[in-house]
Formats: structure tokens, C-alpha cells, sequence
């Protein structure tokens, strides 16, 4: 049987290759135009990997599109080199970082040009720190010294993300050569990030800000008064969207990559569920954390969700509405490791309590490997079969 061909989508096809060609010939034009522009809210430190690999485009003289993907191939080499040390230095719970560094929707945003990349990963990061920090019987100056300036590099990209200070309260007064080092460290470290985000609120137009970010509702001010004087009735919201929205959130913090568009099958999503359970039962490691320990990464856990969930409620959420609007499941990316280490290996953790497996470290890398493999093709796949789907139609 002979197939139909339309020849106008095969022109648009050619037409839309044939531009692509182009674009990566074109060189950066020498005119000047003067646009209208608005200052992010986000911190610009969160853009350096991109500026650093636009500006090398530009020294190279290379296209504006050579440009663009060499930006966003800098963000993910920083990234990458980020959770790796995350992982390397990880005193337990190495799976669990590799688990969230190899998501589909973390991958995406780390080949992105958005500051997700360096967020996610630093933030990854700062959370090995501290949970190799609390593991030593002693603290060195230099440890601190590495340590404050991780939190003010990557908690301050997004200020949504700065309940992360709690995690320094894991580290115990004992590991200190005082209790007033302990306090100085506590201290330092709150003064510099409340000085570093009023310096940063006077330079930027938050008002400004909030208008060009997406989905913006305009009712900022009367939603931060609904909150003052009900906040009963907005806790009743954040727990109906949390409980109404929890399996959308949960499957585009796994992954909805492209605009939101490019969905996988509903048994992926199950799959890397199921991922998750194997990577903790085939993990016989000991994990050292104290009760207390593990309610502040919990509490760490619960306040970046009640901040960031507040936060899509006072700029994209109209007033009287039953839900919050705006959340996304890839802003709880980097919470992934707090909330697992806060139960795994404890006396509540139910994974735990029926883990009978026993298994070496050979063949647990082959597992894991093997997993990861498989999560690629089906990501490879999915992508390959939207865009053909595009072209198609």
C-alpha cells in the first residue's frame, strides 16, 4: 500500500533544518539597540557558568546559537562537578544523591541556561558539607570558612531556599573549641545572609521583579494580608494544594521536561519509584544521624516547602482561590536527600524495617548502573518520539 506523502510539511521540515543551518553560521551583530528591560529577583551569582561559557562565545567569535548552547554547556559541566563532589563527599546516602542528580527533570535543568542547575546541585552540595561536617569529631577553621561561603554562594540564589540555613544546626557545639565559636559561626552565618538579602532588596525593584515572572497575578499585597490575618485559612490551602497537587508535583519534580509539554509514560514514573525503593534496600550502609539530627533535616525539608509554597501563593495565586498556583515539582528537586535521610535507617523508617537484602558492591553497581541505563533509553525515547509527533503534525 503506498504511503501519502504531504509535500507542504515536508517543505517545512526542510524549511525549519534549513534555518538551523543558518542560525549556526550567523555571527553576533555589531548594532546596538537600546531595549526596554527588567532585573530578575533571582541572584546573579546563580548565572556565572553561563555568563563565563556566553563570554568565551563571544571571544571565539562564534554564532549566536554556538553562544547559547556553549552557555548552557558550562552550567552543566559546573553542575555535574558540583553533585559530583556532592556525592563524593556524602558520608552515607551516596545513592540517594545519585538517585536526585540523575532524575530527568535534574538533568534537564542542569543542560538549561536557568540558575535551577546551580541551585539544585549547590544546594546538593552545601548538604554533603554539612552532613561530613557532623560526622567529625573536630571542626577546622578552613571547614567553616568553605562551608559559610557555600551557603552564601548557593542559598542565596533563590531566597526561597533559605530555611537551608537550619542544616547548620546539625553540627554540635562539642565538635567546636567553644560554645562561643559555635555561636559565632551560628551567628556570623545568619547576620551575612539577612545583610547579603536587604543589600540585594535595595538594588532590585521586587515589585518590578514579580511582574515579568510567570504566571504572575498582580494581588501580591492582598494575599500577604490574607496570610497575616488568616493564617489558619492559608494553612488549610497550602495542605489542599499539597495533598490535592501531590502526584502532579511528584511527577514533574521525576519529569515534564521541554514547555512543560513532553510527559513520560505513567509507568516511568512508577518505575523510578520503584528505583528508589531498590537503591535503599540494596544499600546496607550504617547511617550515624542523631534524633535531633534528623528532625532539623525534616524541618530543613518542611520549611523550604512552606516558603516556596507561600511564595507561589503571594505572586501567582489569586485571591479566593481554593489552591495555590505555580508550583512545580522541580523546586523540591534538592529537598529529595533531606526528607529520605531524615526516616532512612531510623527506628521509623519502614523500608528498614523489612530489609532483608544483602547484596555486594560489585553487583550492586551493576544493578544501579543497569537502572540507569534503562532510565536513559526511556528518557531518549520520549523526547525523540515528541519531537517527531511535532514535526508530524
Amino acid at each position: 500500500m503506498a504511503v501519502e506523502v504531504d509535500p507542504v510539511k515536508v517543505k517545512n521540515k526542510l524549511c525549519f533544518f534549513n534555518d538551523v543551518k543558518k542560525y549556526f553560521k550567523e555571527r553576533v551583530s555589531s548594532i546596538e539597540k537600546e531595549v526596554s528591560n527588567h532585573f530578575c529577583a533571582y541572584n546573579p551569582i546563580g548565572y556565572i557558568p553561563q555568563a563565563v561559557g556566553i563570554r568565551f562565545g563571544r571571544i571565539l567569535d562564534l554564532s549566536p546559537l554556538h553562544i547559547f548552547y556553549l552557555g548552557r554547556l558550562f552550567n552543566l559541566l559546573t553542575a555535574v562537578f558540583l553533585i559530583f563532589n556532592a556525592i563524593k563527599f556524602a558520608p552515607f546516602g551516596k545513592e540517594i544523591f545519585l538517585f536526585t542528580g540523575l532524575l530527568p527533570m535534574t538533568i534537564h535543568q542542569l543542560a538549561s541556561l536557568s540558575c535551577d542547575a546551580l541551585t539544585i546541585s549547590g544546594l546538593m552540595f552545601f548538604t554533603s558539607q554539612v552532613l561530613s561536617l557532623s560526622q567529625r569529631t573536630y571542626i577546622k577553621y578552613t571547614s567553616l570558612v568553605y562551608l559559610i561561603l557555600s551557603s552564601l554562594i548557593f542559598i542565596q540564589i533563590k531566597q526561597g531556599y533559605i530555611g537551608y540555613l537550619l542544616l547548620l544546626f546539625i553540627l554540635s557545639y562539642h565538635q567546636f573549641a567553644s560554645k562561643k565559636g559555635y555561636l559565632y559561626l551560628l551567628s556570623f552565618a545568619l547576620l551575612s545572609h539577612i545583610a547579603l538579602l536587604i543589600a540585594f532588596g535595595q538594588i532590585v525593584n521586587i515589585e518590578d521583579s514579580m511582574r515579568i515572572m510567570p504566571g504572575y497575578s498582580g494581588y501580591y499585597r492582598e494575599q500577604i494580608d490574607f496570610i497575616i490575618n488568616n493564617p489558619i485559612n492559608y494553612g488549610a490551602i497550602f495542605l489542599r494544594t499539597l495533598t490535592g497537587k501531590f502526584i502532579g508535583i511528584a511527577a514533574s519534580g521525576i519529569g515534564v521536561l521541554g514547555w512543560l509539554d513532553i510527559r513520560f509514560p505513567i509507568v516511568f514514573y512508577l518505575f523510578m519509584l520503584l528505583t528508589l525503593i531498590i537503591l535503599l534496600l540494596i544499600n546496607d550502609e550504617g547511617i550515624l544521624l542523631k534524633y535531633y539530627q534528623r528532625f532539623i533535616l525534616f524541618a530543613t525539608f518542611l520549611t523550604t516547602l512552606l516558603i516556596i509554597f507561600t511564595i507561589e501563593f503571594i505572586v501567582c495565586t489569586k485571591p479566593l482561590s481554593s489552591y495555590i498556583r505555580g508550583i512545580q515539582g522541580r523546586y523540591f528537586i534538592p529537598t529529595i536527600p533531606l526528607l529520605i535521610l531524615s526516616f532512612y535507617k531510623s527506628k521509623w523508617g519502614i523500608i528498614d524495617k523489612y530489609n532483608k537484602l544483602k547484596m555486594n558492591k560489585t553487583n550492586r553497581n551493576i544493578i544501579i548502573f543497569l537502572i540507569y541505563i534503562f532510565v536513559a533509553f526511556i528518557s531518549i525515547k520520549t523526547i525523540y518520539s515528541h519531537f517527531i509527533d511535532f514535526f508530524n503534525n
